[in-house]
């Protein structure tokens, strides 16, 4: 009895949720670009990518994308603002439909409620298409090949960061289109692809990595091989991407955390920090005396954060201690100011530096959710657009006539 009432209560939670999604997609989108992509994934597409999902659950999510592409502009903005937009690491037309697709497979034979749910949702997105194929207006054909040329560029991203994700020497290496390779272009290239997984992406800034030109690059490598630490260059040329005039010592440490996962060696935090408090200091001149100070204050921050917010550490580092410890830090053994460590220690008190994740965390701090804020003023193209390439007819039609072939058994 308690089961079965417990899975009650989550059907009934799920269905609230679900209705929140359509009415936010319907009335909000618009200004929920990054939350409603989150919300996607980690509702209806996830309810039915969990293998272990009961069959209730199914159901209920492909009623969900069943409900949403009733809407006429579902398919299309998710395709235009999510599967086209080279800032947003998710493709969601395409992850629906394979969601769909694989629900109208039956795995015993028999075709089920989730499986006629998931149907009856394909049958919902054949016609919101087609609808859109002949309400496209005249004029949108410049649009729609932006739009193809923008999914073809993130298609090639996402196929150079899944290499870098394994090897990244040879991410770069693969890649002839960033040759003659320097370090500028280098950081460039991983600052602005989604795709890269901030783990790799802090090892490959820790470690010493030599990079070989590849053969299909040799005509345009026209000053011979990278540097053997060509890592370190371009650390350094993605840390100077950072606009730090002016901004508060802890908050510049926070970013640079927030766009990479920290290794855990020493000897790679240890370069990494230095590069930091090196531009940090060529930002902020008047902030201390030499870089050296803010390489020492770095890591003394790190491990007050440790400190203060690790569970099983019971005693906890008070503001004067933070303050002894910092003694003598600065130049010729100069002291900071008592009131500029204690602004800095109070920060950490209140708001964690959190090791950046893959994963949304379930709680957000104050740092995380205004860089989720800062993430939704890409620019969100609305349902006047009249975009309906013929990449996305391929997408929906080729699922969708696959899927519908059951109806013949």
């Amino acid at each position: 009895m308690a089961v079965a009432r417990n899975c009650k209560m989550l059907l009934h939670t799920l269905c609230v949720v679900v209705r929140g999604i359509i009415w936010l997609f319907e009335y909000a989108a618009h200004n929920l670009k990054q939350q409603m992509a989150q919300l996607i994934l980690n509702v209806p597409i996830m309810l039915l990518e969990n293998p272990d999902a009961p069959p209730e659950v199914k159901q209920l999510g492909f009623d969900c994308l069943g409900s949403l592409a009733h809407l006429p502009d579902f398919l299309p903005e998710l395709y235009v603002n999510y599967d086209c937009c080279p800032a947003s690491p998710e493709c969601l037309l395409e992850r629906t439909m394979q969601a769909l697709h694989k629900g109208v497979f039956p795995v015993d034979g028999k075709i089920g409620g989730p499986h006629s749910s998931a149907l009856h949702a394909m049958v919902a997105t054949l016609a919101s298409s087609l609808q859109r194929v002949k309400d496209s207006p005249v004029g949108c054909q410049e649009f729609n090949t932006r739009m193809v040329e923008a999914r073809r560029s993130k298609l090639e991203q996402r196929a150079a960061a899944s290499v870098f994700n394994t090897s990244p020497t040879k991410g770069l290496e693969q890649l002839p289109s960033l040759w003659p390779l320097d370090s500028s272009k280098a950081a460039t290239f991983l600052h602005q692809n989604k795709f890269i997984h901030k783990k790799a992406l802090g090892e490959f800034f820790g470690s010493r990595s030599k990079i070989s030109i590849p053969e299909q690059a040799r005509e345009t490598a026209l000053d011979g091989q990278p540097p053997p630490d060509f890592s370190k260059q371009t650390l350094q040329a993605f840390i100077r991407s950072f606009e730090w005039a002016c901004t508060p010592f802890d908050r510049a440490l926070r970013e640079l955390l927030h766009s990479f996962r920290l290794p855990g060696e020493a000897q790679m935090i240890d370069r990494i920090m230095e590069a930091f408090a090196a531009w940090y200091h060529e930002c902020n001149p008047s902030a201390f005396a030499s870089p050296d100070t803010g390489y020492t204050l770095a890591f003394s921050l790190m491990m007050l954060n440790t400190d203060l917010h690790n569970a099983s550490i019971k005693k906890k580092m008070t503001c004067a201690g933070f303050i002894k410890n910092n003694r003598g830090i600065g130049t010729g053994g100069a002291d900071l100011e008592d009131e500029f460590l204690s602004e800095l220690f109070d920060s950490i008190l209140k708001n964690e530096i959190r090791m950046v994740s893959e994963q949304l965390p379930e709680d957000l701090g104050a740092f995380e959710w205004e860089q989720l804020v800062q993430k939704n003023s890409d620019r969100y193209l609305l349902r006047d657009a009249g975009v309906w390439g013929h990449h996305a007819e391929k997408l929906v039609f080729g699922s969708t006539w696959s899927g519908l072939s059951l109806i013949h058994i």
